[in-house]
């Protein structure tokens, strides 16, 4: 739930560490604006209550393993533990053997902490015993897009050098601006030099081999009508000049815009590749109004009639592995998870009060 805070009287400048009577809490990277709110609004709802920065290595120790892969999840452990330390002290009745959790069963039930489509990977055996590795983070927002290219890059073998094709399944809802999600994952791979000048921005190799934006099997409802292209890239203050765009080698601007929402994400994309001048960018084939099960056949047949051995698989340490990431939206996530017929296991256990 949002809510709108019309003054803030709360002093920004002291952060509370959570204790034993906290019920409201928030991690300490936030942004000091956000704190804010946060503050107000457990002052308001708790009856003055205090709200409690979580802060990483307070209840999760460095070396535990936890069960959801991500640097970043570390820190939703420690707001985790903090949420069921105040649960547990406000339900009247109820009696721990201990005062707090011991660490073994703490430390066991992170390990075991498991959330479907959250840095979620899922091997795909096919032919010749080659395996698609597919890759679902349901991230819709640029601070957790960042967190899951970070993710991907390391579970996907790029950043140990490993030369494996990699390929991104993409979508998004349309009340969401999508330029800043699809310029980070442009940006992702490129060293700053290459960015800022010469001819090595030209030649840098993209994270992805090739792009499917493709359609959700399902989505949440919205009378928010579809932005063009050209509203979006406005909107996120890339309106620029047309002469400029010229000399990036875009000559002529797509006049067309995209009659689904599909190929609206396309054209963004090109157009953001065209701006940044990089010609690798652009000579990645971009696929728009497909399935996430029809992208996956496409997948395939690409690295199956792969005669100019573009993708490296004969011969290259990738291991005949294939990397396709999909992201942008829980929803595009359960398709992907769907179309490859993974089936979510019970848990087991119980909670006793």
């Amino acid at each position: 739930n949002t809510r709108s805070i019309d003054s803030l009287e709360v002093p920004d400048n002291v952060l509370s560490p959570a204790d034993e009577t906290t019920r409201f809490f928030t991690i300490d990277s936030n942004e000091s604006e956000v704190v804010s709110i946060l503050r107000s609004c457990a002052k308001n709802e708790g009856s003055g209550q205090a709200l409690g920065i979580v802060e990483r290595g307070h209840a999760v120790q460095n070396d535990w393993k936890i069960g959801l892969p991500g640097d970043h999840q570390r820190i939703n452990a420690e707001l985790a533990v903090a949420l069921c330390n105040a649960l547990t002290n406000n339900i009247q009745g109820f009696s721990r053997p201990t005062p707090s959790p011991t660490q073994p069963s703490l430390e066991e039930a992170l390990e075991q902490a498991f959330w479907p489509g959250r840095c979620q990977s899922v091997a795909v055996p096919y032919n010749a015993g080659r395996t698609i590795n597919v890759r679902c983070d349901g991230a819709h927002t640029a601070q957790s897009l960042a967190s899951g290219l970070e993710w991907f890059r390391a579970v996907s073998g790029h950043d140990d050098g490993l030369r494996r094709p990699r390929f991104l399944i993409f979508n998004c809802s349309h009340e969401r601006n999508p330029v800043p999600l699809l310029d980070m994952i442009q940006s992702i791979n490129q060293p700053r030099n290459a960015i800022e000048s010469g001819d090595e921005r030209k030649i840098h190799k993209p994270l992805f081999d090739q792009v499917y934006f493709c359609r959700a099997d399902s989505e949440r409802p919205s009378a928010l009508e579809k932005g063009s292209a050209r509203e979006l890239l406005k909107d996120a203050g890339r309106d620029t000049a047309e002469e400029e765009i010229e000399a990036l080698g875009n000559v002529k601007e797509r006049e067309t815009e995209g009659k689904t929402w599909q190929e609206t994400l396309a054209n963004i994309w090109m157009e953001l590749a065209a701006r940044k001048g990089v010609v690798s960018l652009l000579e990645v084939p971009c696929v728009a109004n497909v399935s996430v099960s029809d992208a996956i056949d496409v997948i395939k047949h690409s690295i199956e009639y792969d005669p100019m051995n573009k993708f490296k698989l004969n011969g290259a340490n990738g291991g005949g592995e294939i990397e396709v990431f999909v992201t942008g939206s829980l929803y595009m996530v359960g398709s992907a998870l769907s179309s490859i017929q993974w089936n979510e296991t019970s848990s087991g256990g119980s909670l006793k009060f």
